[in-house]
């Protein structure tokens, strides 16, 4: 899913926030492109945690196109999606105890 987008439809009224989520569990693990755009209010990092604490028990497993996980500044996802959220992906993710990390280059970059 893209972050971005369901920011989007959410903000435009086009579809509501239970709705927007629920389109999107149900396989074990999520790939979230883009986690924390637009998410530089209290909206949208709220919105955040309603969406991390609305993954199913068997998700499993979150990966995400950006950020770092322990990252300071603008790539960190305390910075990107707030302390909160942050802690509530760690949380999923393993809950808690395994996160990795993998880089690669940017498409969009090169």
């Amino acid at each position: 899913v893209n972050w971005g987008r369901i920011l989007n439809r959410i903000m435009d009224k086009e579809i509501n926030e239970g709705a927007a989520f629920s389109e999107i569990y149900g396989f074990g693990f999520i790939v979230v492109d883009d986690l924390g755009v637009k998410s530089y209010n209290s909206w949208a990092r709220d919105l955040t945690c309603s969406f991390l604490e609305r993954l199913p028990s068997d998700c499993v497993a979150v990966f995400t196109s950006n950020g770092t996980p322990d990252g300071d500044g603008a790539a960190g996802l305390d910075q990107m999606i707030g302390a909160r959220a942050a802690s509530r992906l760690h949380g999923v993710c393993g809950r808690g105890a395994a996160v990795f990390c993998f880089g690669g280059s940017d498409y969009r970059k090169g």
